[in-house]
């Protein structure tokens, strides 16, 4: 219900003489915003405009203290956490900031701070109950005689007056007439019938506490309103938003949308999330790879399971596809997985191999059938060199008077036999070369 004021008892105040003041009426305008009213207690003081703060009403409002949780430990990191009402960090009490000092413009209500200086800082309302003249509110416990603002000498005359709310002798449902109860269809707001069967009767809506469960418990009040949705800073929100996901009036979550591999939705008022298709290319550490159960795998995948590393020549490979088993058939060489890719390298030294049918033994990755000097392979028999061990035995040559048999199955060195003619010094065969 839209709320009006007493422009006497405004200029009342502002004079602070002794003139009689008007008692509050709804009919009338408020005062301009660089003149609202503060009332706390039994004083009144003019103050400068400022924005209204989040307000709550209780019946004893030093029962809020015990309502209220104290401040945690995230108090002042310019969030509004899970428990908190507010934070001091955050600039402006319409985008969660805390209140430092609560406005009344209605002279039956007063407004004040509760737990200033926390993450739990509210105005909260509180009804005037004292019957005190020229406060501009008539109680509903006060009359004439112990309260000026209760002067009815006009009163019932059928005609609201200016210093009437409404007029007793007005048929009720034509305008003016007097309220008899209240109600203004709102979970989140005290229905109050001030000054009943006077003409200062009227309905007040004083805000519940935030917080307070409204609608059923299906939300809590925030400032005068039942919010099914979320709470983020000052406003409710729908709550079915990555950035604003919640329900029942509790604070906004919001949900993580880092994850390369995972899908957020908001439903039900809680963050859900599912694994995108396994396959979806993803980056993760400054790698790339795929999708694979929820997680991006940047080695590769073997027997349903992410080798991070893929390094391996049971498992060898990258970037989230299948991994490769590294094998080879190379004489002399063995499998290796190198940058995730398989590959060989040289065996051990003087493994036996087979090259062309021949014996030998392995060096530097190669099968050697004539013999080793130390440095690389040499065919037997050579003429320029007179070696003549083979098999891939270290090169020798033969003694004096020795020649090189290289009708054997192995090269060896023996005596010439009789008529054994001597090639080149050193071969000696019985076959005519």
């Amino acid at each position: 219900m839209p709320r009006t004021y007493s422009t006497i008892a405004i200029a009342a105040l502002l004079a602070a003489c002794s003139v009689e003041q008007t008692p509050y009426t709804r009919d009338l305008q408020p005062p301009p915003r660089d003149q609202q009213i503060l009332f706390n207690d039994a004083s009144t003081t003019v103050l400068d405009a400022a924005p209204q703060q989040d307000s709550a009403v209780v019946d004893d409002a030093s029962a809020v203290d015990a309502v209220l949780p104290d401040s945690g430990p995230l108090c002042g990191n310019k969030k509004i956490d899970p428990g908190e009402i507010c934070d001091p960090g955050i600039i402006g009490v319409s985008k969660g900031g805390c209140p430092t000092g609560c406005l009344s413009l209605d002279p039956c209500i007063k407004r004040q701070l509760r737990n200033g200086g926390t993450c739990q800082a509210q105005c909260v309302d509180q009804l005037v109950t004292v019957c005190q003249n020229k406060d501009g509110c008539c109680p509903t416990s006060c009359n004439a005689g112990n309260d000026s603002d209760c002067n009815n000498s006009t009163c019932n005359n059928g005609t609201k007056e200016p210093n009437e709310t409404c007029d007793t002798a007005i048929p009720a449902g034509n305008a003016g007439s007097c309220p008899t109860s209240c109600g203004d269809n709102n979970s989140c707001t005290s229905d109050t019938l001030v000054s009943p069967n006077t003409c200062q009767a009227q309905c007040l809506f004083p805000a519940l506490v935030n917080g307070t469960a409204c609608d059923s418990a299906t939300g809590k009040c925030l400032d005068g309103s039942c919010c099914k949705g979320c709470r983020q800073g000052a406003s409710c929100e729908v709550g079915t938003s990555l950035s604003a996901c919640g329900k029942d009036g509790d604070a906004c979550s919001s949900c993580d949308t880092s994850d390369p591999c995972k899908t957020a939705v908001c439903s039900g008022g809680k963050c859900n999330y599912t694994n995108k298709l396994n396959g979806t290319l993803c980056s993760a550490s400054g790698k790339n790879g795929k999708c694979y159960a929820g997680s991006c795998c940047t080695g590769c995948i073997k027997n349903g399971v992410c080798d991070p590393q893929g390094d391996t020549i049971s498992a060898c490979g990258t970037g989230g596809d299948t991994c490769q088993t590294c094998s080879t058939t190379a004489n002399c060489r063995i499998a290796v997985c190198r940058s995730a890719q398989c590959d060989t390298d040289p065996g051990p030294l003087r493994q036996a191999c087979t090259f062309g049918g021949t014996a030998g033994k392995c060096f530097n990755g190669n099968c050697c059938t004539g013999c080793w000097d130390g440095a690389s392979c040499v065919s037997i028999p050579s003429g320029a060199t007179k070696y003549c061990e083979g098999n891939g035995k270290d090169c020798s040559s033969c003694n004096a008077g020795q020649c090189c048999d290289i009708d054997g199955a192995y090269n060896l060195c023996r005596a010439p036999k009789p008529g054994e003619k001597v090639i080149g010094g050193y071969l000696c065969s019985n076959i005519a070369l």
